[in-house]
């Protein structure tokens, strides 16, 4: 199933339909994709992250391991992002 996930990830940062079909298979479905699905969440502005960091937020303590990742890096604008878009939304 994970090969076939990846061939669902989006193509580009406006490929909402393509996010939007990803996250239907729903979590923990999506979790072998789970890194790359962050990687869309890097600026929030992008439109797909508008529809991932939804998705990520109803995540929860799975995300953790793949949050943490990203939290000890250096890219302060995807920190930022994850934290207000996704962490701070989380239920």
């Amino acid at each position: 199933m994970s090969s076939e996930l990846i061939h669902r990830l989006p193509q580009s940062k406006c490929d909402m339909s393509a996010a939007e079909a990803l996250i239907a298979h729903g979590h923990p479905a999506v979790e072998p994709v789970l890194p790359q699905i962050l990687e869309w969440t890097q600026d929030g502005n992008w439109p797909v992250a508008l529809v991932f960091a939804p998705f990520l937020a109803t995540i929860g303590a799975g995300l953790a391991p793949h949050a943490r990742r990203i939290l000890h890096g250096d890219d302060d604008v995807w920190k930022y992002f994850l934290l207000q878009d996704v962490v701070a939304q989380s239920v």
